[in-house]
């Protein structure tokens, strides 16, 4: 592309110096202008050429980030459903196994350790990307207030 560039300059000073009928002076000038005029129109170009890289760029990093956040999304509802499995087991230990641990006690069998107690989890991890609506933005603004409360 340069070479292009180039010839064109070429054969533009080439026409702009035939104009001139003979000063020095003159073509000199002349030639000083031109060479300015080609400077700045290849710095347009490299800026250009600059700006189409730039946007080829972006958009395969924009790309990369959609694909990441949407990883991170799906790891988020996993542990959603892993902190969800995690109490229902909970629930059930303590429903339906330990009452009858505890019923050994009772009838005497010696415990040479406690059994301790289990705590349900409650944390649910946040989604990347939020959406525009108003109802999400005011529910945003909730989680923000409790958490901070709760630091």
């Amino acid at each position: 592309m340069k070479k292009s560039v180039w010839l064109m300059c070429l054969l533009a000073g080439a026409v702009l110096m035939s104009g001139c009928a003979g000063k020095y002076s003159d073509v000199k000038k002349l030639n000083a202008e031109f060479v300015d005029i080609m400077k700045s129109y290849v710095a347009d170009l490299e800026k250009a050429d600059n700006a189409k890289e730039i946007r080829v760029l972006a958009e395969d990093l924009y790309g990369r980030l959609a694909t990441f956040v949407g990883h991170m999304n799906r790891v988020g509802r996993q542990l959603a459903s892993s902190v969800d499995h995690y109490n229902k087991a909970v629930g059930s230990l303590e429903r339906n196994v330990l009452p009858g641990a505890r019923k050994f006690v009772e009838l005497g069998v010696h415990e040479k350790k406690a059994i301790e107690k289990l705590e349900s989890l409650d944390p649910v991890p946040r989604t990347m990307i939020e959406s525009s609506s108003d109802e999400d933005d005011a529910a945003d603004l909730a989680d923000a207030a409790n958490d901070k409360t709760l630091q």
